[in-house]
């Protein structure tokens, strides 16, 4: 039986690219479907949590991760008009979450839950393979 070459990957979300990059990445050939035919991607930030994180650690791009994300200590949820419904502390953490990934990054620590990044910047970055000088 032979390898298999080319993967039809559906949806070009973070899991989608994630993946794709990951096929890339092992010699497999990737072709990457997405129903929003001007793949824009929605909201400005998006958490990224322990897997996540661990996922990004796995295709070699927690480095750049780390370097354009950013920590955060409160969830704000707000209505579609953009007001202020509520805003939830999170509770102190023992590693502050930015900081911990990078003194771990080496040895596959699991990141605190609480990182975050742009979305446009997460996606270019997936897109093309950490090289974002393309």
């Amino acid at each position: 039986m032979s390898a298999i070459e080319r993967v039809l990957v559906v949806g070009a979300g973070i899991p989608g690219m994630v993946l794709a990059t990951a096929l890339r990445r092992a010699g497999r050939h990737p072709d990457i479907i997405e129903i929003h035919p001007d793949w824009d991607v929605l909201g400005v930030g998006i958490s990224i949590q322990g897997p996540a994180l661990r996922a990004l650690r796995s295709i070699e791009l927690i480095d750049e991760c780390v370097r354009e994300g950013f920590g955060y200590s409160q969830v704000v949820n707000c209505d579609l008009q953009g007001r202020v419904d509520g805003v939830v502390d999170l509770p102190p953490s023992q590693r502050s979450s930015l900081s911990f990934v990078r003194r771990n990054n080496a040895t596959g620590a699991s990141p605190d839950p609480r990182s975050g990044a742009r979305r446009d910047w997460l996606s270019r970055a997936l897109w093309f393979d950490g090289d974002l000088d393309r």
